[in-house]
């Protein structure tokens, strides 16, 4: 059925495409299945991609696994290797459309995932990725995998011989605040500060220096309309204090470190 409705797809002028599929371990991956039933849309589709500035990719824990470029979005339910699926349907786009997927910047979107450390050295190795945004869901108050991952980028990973940065081109972080027995725990602080300390400093042969932040976005966990105070107004001076320029936003609103205020 899926193929049959893709094949039969006519759009010269089309803008925006949504494919939602389902793969299982051992199943052909999701470029198989568009190199067989999109060939005739690959000038429409050429069109589409040539401009994208970003590549987003999403992960998440029910195996949702979301590609966006511009208008096109590939919505795969994996099971099994999600990394793999991920790279086969990026590798498709490069060898189908010739969009030069490795040299556009990413934003890597992690959704309560607990395969995050794998994904961080795979990417850190082998794209350029400049934003990130680490969530827990509203549905859940586990914020275990949102801190494992701000803890993982705060300091330098011992791999091998040589430890490195991951993700040293990050330039803007989106992170829940999180909450330990009704204290904020200091992770984030730790994140923003060892960075923009670290940022131009040479490493090792043949690893990059630490780009230097640009934002760093706070939110309350999906809880809207809370104003910064208290040990949260604190934490916000805190990170002004450290972050040498890095601009600050509460809930997509930049914070311009009057309390109440943004903008």
């Amino acid at each position: 059925m899926v193929q049959f409705s893709l094949s039969a797809i006519e759009a010269p002028d089309i803008q925006t495409l949504q494919i939602d599929t389902q793969m299982r371990m051992g199943q052909s991956g999701l470029g198989d299945l568009l190199d067989a039933n999109l060939y005739h849309m690959i000038r429409t589709l050429q069109s589409m991609l040539a401009s994208a500035k970003e590549i987003k990719i999403m992960f998440a824990d029910n195996g949702r696994v979301n590609t966006y470029i511009n208008g096109l979005e590939l919505r795969l339910d994996a099971v099994g290797n999600t990394l793999g699926y991920f790279w086969d349907n990026l590798h498709w786009l490069e060898s189908h459309l010739g969009h030069q997927v490795r040299n556009v910047p990413y934003h890597l979107h992690f959704l309560h995932y607990d395969q995050a450390l794998e994904h961080l050295q795979w990417f850190t190795s082998n794209l350029k990725v400049t934003k990130i945004t680490v969530e827990s869901g509203i549905w859940t108050s586990d914020h275990r995998f949102t801190v494992a991952i701000v803890r993982l980028l705060a300091r330098p990973y011992d791999a091998a011989s040589t430890p490195i940065w991951l993700l040293p081109y990050l330039e803007v972080i989106s992170v829940e605040i999180v909450e330990e027995n009704g204290r904020i725990t200091p992770d984030v602080q730790d994140l923003v500060e060892r960075r923009v300390s670290a940022s131009g400093v040479q490493g090792a042969q043949a690893v990059p220096a630490l780009t230097r932040l640009r934002g760093i976005k706070l939110s309350y966990g999906g809880k809207k309309n809370v104003t910064p105070a208290g040990a949260l107004l604190a934490l916000f001076r805190n990170l002004q204090t450290i972050s040498e320029g890095v601009e600050i936003y509460w809930e997509d609103e930049r914070w311009t470190g009057v309390a109440g205020r943004h903008k």
